[in-house]
């Protein structure tokens, strides 16, 4: 994962996304549903006339390849749901060890997006949790996300 600086407006719009990030599943769920019905409109199976070189011709696509583009479509938006469902439930445990009350304020401060509203020790402690939390659900060996998994398990302890 890429270390970048970030200040306090872009921490917490990130916040802000992590706690709507039901809403994008659910857009990323029912995107997955129209995709497939989608796909079959735009890429008509039908034979079609060609003009080239030759003249004209009739031609019709290959339905292996539509196939196959169609199933490793869908197969990334199958992950890319499955990974924001993973990351959600780890935020929701992290959130969960969270005294109520703060954690309340804090939905109830960004449901009403506050451009007032100043950045605390517990958006610092939720931002690096999610830093955390991206790191597992983005990591792509086991030996990456065991130590970003250490490190969520400490922050959670250290609550």
């Amino acid at each position: 994962m890429e270390a970048t600086i970030l200040g306090a407006s872009e921490k917490l719009e990130e916040i802000n996304k992590w706690l709507d990030l039901p809403c994008f599943i659910a857009e990323l769920e029912y995107e997955r549903k129209v995709f497939s019905n989608n796909y079959y409109q735009e890429h008509s199976l039908y034979t079609h006339i060609v003009y080239n070189g030759q003249g004209i011709a009739t031609e019709t696509p290959r339905v292996e390849m539509v196939a196959i583009n169609l199933a490793d479509s869908c197969l990334v938006m199958d992950r890319r749901i499955k990974r924001n469902k993973e990351g959600y439930r780890l935020f929701n445990e992290f959130l969960a060890r969270l005294p109520t009350k703060e954690v309340e304020a804090l939905k109830t401060q960004y449901i009403s997006s506050n451009s007032q509203y100043a950045f605390t020790s517990l958006d610092r402690i939720i931002f690096n949790a999610i830093q955390d939390i991206k790191g597992i659900i983005e990591a792509n060996d086991p030996e990456t996300k065991t130590i970003y998994q250490k490190k969520l398990k400490k922050r959670m302890e250290n609550l």
